[in-house]
């Protein structure tokens, strides 16, 4: 008797040992590699504690929290080379519409059906034609959004006060009049630019800028069957042209002027600009006080999107997928917008009392967004271009001159496909 109860005991004993044991080779563990920027930031403890929230209700996956701290190109090669090599991560974060390029390539999974038509159904009406074509490839969803960042129109109320402007300028012939008469000159000089506009660095970033005035004058970066690029047809020309005269003809601007954009925004420099969300969080520091606005620019802004996607070789493909369904629930997606300050991008979320009362992510909410031209290479295109953009605004070429140019050169990458 004594040996059966002894046995017994310590089957009972071991069992107990066990079983923790079994059960932590039980769990998965599921990396998320993103791209954090310079600095791991505020983004990385807001996320730890989703996911601390996230395995408390899902015992059995594990979210390995893998913040990148780099620049995007840096990012990029990293994740490719990973990617290429099959070894890893799980799950992944795109922006400057670089999705196109994983999903083409066969890096990324499709949305599951019942997940993407969830996120198209919930998307904001004035972004969800925006929002889909920059999270689809060839008709599917490759990315659940991350975040996003696009051209609003960033102004100072005291200075509309003081040039007796009482409503919002609606298109860009308005843009124009209001930006004349919110300059200030001294001596002829610019001493406070009546819009501050994205002359100088080129790159995607100012291609970016410029977009809304393509759109605004109906023109297009590609044909419909985007075999051949059209910017440098008479609606391309004419938003170039309107564009540089603004600096050169209307002296709303100068490229010279300092400090400009957000920097010459907080400390009064210019009365308008036109960039995303993120300039919310600087002035909060920057210029608490400032009395300012948010409404839509003229023209369609291209949504430059932050995604996460589930790599094709993961080997844990249905525990991520658990996991980016969990995160794009209202209730815990409006966490990481609220958090971090961004736009609402379900309708549940921009619906919720924070969002409706808070004007400045409202104003975003009611940007009209362009459909994202869908190719691989878009970003290395928006590259080329804004380095053109920006040799029209130093008058180095004529805005017909850099626009044929720039055609040249993206159209060698057309047809390379």
């Amino acid at each position: 008797m004594f040996k059966n109860n002894l046995l017994l005991f310590t089957l009972l004993f071991l069992g107990i040992i066990i079983s923790p044991v079994f059960a932590a080779e039980e769990q998965v563990t599921v990396e998320l590699m993103w791209e954090s920027g310079e600095t791991q930031g505020y983004e990385r403890d807001v996320l730890n504690s989703l996911i601390e929230d996230f395995e408390e209700e899902h015992p059995g996956i594990k979210i390995k929290n893998n913040p990148f701290v780099g620049s995007s190109e840096n990012y990029q090669a990293k994740l490719l080379t990973r990617l290429s090599a099959e070894a890893g991560p799980d799950m992944y974060s795109v922006g400057d519409n670089t999705l196109f390029r994983y999903a083409k390539a066969g890096m990324a999974e499709p949305v599951p059906e019942q997940l993407a038509n969830s996120l198209k159904n919930d998307f904001t009406e004035t972004l969800r034609d925006g929002m889909v074509s920059g999270l689809s490839w060839e008709g599917q969803l490759y990315g659940v959004p991350w975040n996003a960042d696009y051209v609003s129109l960033w102004y100072n109320k005291d200075m509309f006060k003081e040039a007796g402007l009482t409503k919002l300028p609606s298109n860009l012939e308005e843009l124009r009049e209001y930006a004349i008469k919110l300059t200030k000159r001294e001596n002829g000089r610019v001493v406070r630019s009546g819009i501050s506009l994205r002359s100088h660095t080129g790159g995607a970033g100012q291609t970016d800028k410029w977009i809304n005035f393509l759109t605004a004058m109906g023109g297009e970066l590609f044909n419909k069957e985007m075999t051949e690029t059209v910017i440098n047809n008479k609606a391309g020309v004419k938003a170039l042209e309107y564009f540089v005269d603004l600096i050169y003809e209307d002296k709303v601007d100068a490229v010279d002027l300092q400090p400009r954009d957000s920097d010459g925004f907080a400390q009064k420099k210019t009365a308008m600009f036109g960039r995303g969300p993120w300039v919310l969080a600087f002035l909060k520091d920057a210029a608490p006080d400032l009395n300012y606005g948010v409404a839509p620019f003229p023209g369609k802004s291209i949504p430059f999107i932050d995604a996460l996607c589930v790599s094709d070789k993961s080997k844990e493909k249905e525990a991520a997928w658990t996991f980016l369904e969990w995160l794009m629930k209202p209730e815990v997606f409006a966490r990481w917008q609220k958090e971090i300050g961004s736009i609402p991008l379900l309708q549940s979320i921009a619906d919720m009392p924070y969002f409706q009362n808070n004007e400045i992510l409202s104003g975003f909410a009611m940007q009209p967004l362009w459909d994202v031209p869908q190719h691989e290479k878009l970003y290395e295109i928006k590259i080329i271009l804004g380095d053109y953009l920006e040799k029209a605004c130093y008058k180095k070429l004529t805005p017909q001159e850099a626009l044929d140019q720039a055609a040249k050169e993206i159209s060698k990458i057309l047809q390379e496909d």
